[in-house]
């Protein structure tokens, strides 16, 4: 198909890990389709990751890729992550409880990977790709709208018999996010940009994921900072609140009141928030036990909450592989700030790469310090595209600096 071949391989797959994981399971949820491929995300990643490997390795020969320090960062992290959970296995005692901790490493070392190596050869530039993926905005938050079920959200899983062949509304926000934040870096006219923007927080808010439409607010308004001057931004921040509120205001009250968002409002309400805090008040009794090499896998052995009961924070990067495992987390953050910000003063506004890296990381690193465990999957596609952003820039300016009369530019 010729759409197809305009997109490339990376940018099909873009486009099936987001929209197509919200299609999908969508399909499952309404009941217009049988779930034949579970989760959807993993299996793709599977299918993908051959082809990935081949395209980075391809570029990096060819000089298109060059590596960097925070694709040195990704790679210990991936092989240290993957170093543990091994070791741990080995030396455990047999039960079925670590096998599942184990697989549960390798499938988030799997996605990251995926993801990292997406960033790193997705066609961000593709006309094809940007129309596609600003009308996939659009049908996403209508299907949210237009699907709100009884407990005031958009959660396709409770209506359905086998509630695990349905994702979760955090993983249908994931899609929601990941795509607003490629829409919004690829449009120039600020009046669409807030339109783009005000039916983006209202597909967020109506799918009832909390930790997503805060850390998306957060990464709005430094993707407004970073797009448009200071003078703008006010003004673009100003009307979009305004708007908002306008919102609230016409929006039938039972979807106000039911929304799982508002539960935030009234102190003690919100039981995914005490829960979120006793599983980090739980890690930090097992640091404070266990300060330099943690105790991988505690949360599931000790007490029987299963592989998904860690701390809902980077503790948890802590918990498992050790103060060193946790530092390499803090310092990729670091750095990736460090690069963003020297991006800034350098690259013009108009920058699309510069947009995807400011959104993404605004978004994926306040959710992995506050409410993400450390194997959370943007964190793969996060780095990728900041260690892509520091390798454009370098030949850009390498080019600019070039003395006069070289024909051919070559990057170190």
């Amino acid at each position: 198909m010729r759409i197809v071949k305009n997109l490339k391989i990376p940018g099909f797959a873009f486009l099936l890990f987001f929209p197509g994981f919200f299609a999908y399971h969508s399909l499952v949820g309404l009941g217009y389709l049988t779930p034949f491929l579970g989760g959807f995300f993993r299996p793709i990643a599977i299918i993908f990751l051959p082809i990935f490997v081949l395209l980075f390795f391809r570029r990096l020969n060819d000089g298109s890729i060059v590596l960097n320090r925070l694709d040195c960062f990704f790679v210990v992290i991936f092989i240290y992550s993957g170093f543990v959970g091994l070791i741990n296995y080995a030396l455990g005692s047999g039960l079925e409880i670590e096998a599942e901790l184990l697989e549960s490493t390798i499938s988030r070392l799997t996605l990251n990977l995926a993801m990292y190596l997406l960033a790193r050869t997705v066609d961000y530039e593709s006309h094809t790709l940007k129309k596609i993926i600003i009308f996939s905005l659009l049908i996403m938050c209508g299907v949210a709208f237009f699907n709100i079920g009884q407990s005031g959200i958009f959660y396709l899983a409770v209506d359905v018999a086998d509630q695990d062949s349905v994702a979760g509304y955090q993983s249908f926000a994931r899609s929601i996010v990941v795509v607003a934040i490629f829409a919004l870096a690829v449009t120039k006219s600020i009046p669409f940009f807030l339109v783009l923007s005000i039916i983006s927080l209202a597909g967020l808010f109506v799918n009832g994921a909390r930790s997503e439409l805060i850390g998306f607010v957060v990464s709005l308004f430094f993707v407004v900072f970073y797009k448009f001057n200071i003078k703008k931004s006010l003004f673009g921040l100003i009307l979009l609140i305004s708007s908002l509120l306008v919102l609230i205001n016409i929006v039938p009250s039972e979807i106000i009141e039911g929304n799982r968002f508002m539960e935030l409002l009234y102190e003690g309400k919100s039981s995914s928030v005490m829960a979120r805090s006793e599983l980090s008040d739980a890690a930090i009794v097992t640091i404070v036990e266990n300060p330099l090499l943690g105790d991988y896998g505690s949360y599931a052995l000790a007490t029987g909450g299963g592989v998904g009961s860690y701390a809902h924070n980077l503790l948890s990067a802590w918990v498992d592989l050790g103060v060193f495992g946790f530092i390499l987390y803090v310092a990729s953050f670091l750095f990736m700030g460090l690069a963003i910000f020297n991006a800034q003063t350098k690259e013009k506004d108009e920058d699309v790469l510069l947009n995807i890296v400011v959104g993404l990381f605004f978004f994926t690193i306040p959710l992995m310090l506050l409410s993400k465990d450390y194997g959370y999957l943007l964190f793969g596609l996060t780095i990728g595209f900041v260690a892509r952003m520091i390798d454009v820039s370098r030949r850009k300016y390498s080019v600019q600096l070039r003395p006069q009369g070289c024909s051919k530019f070559s990057a170190k």
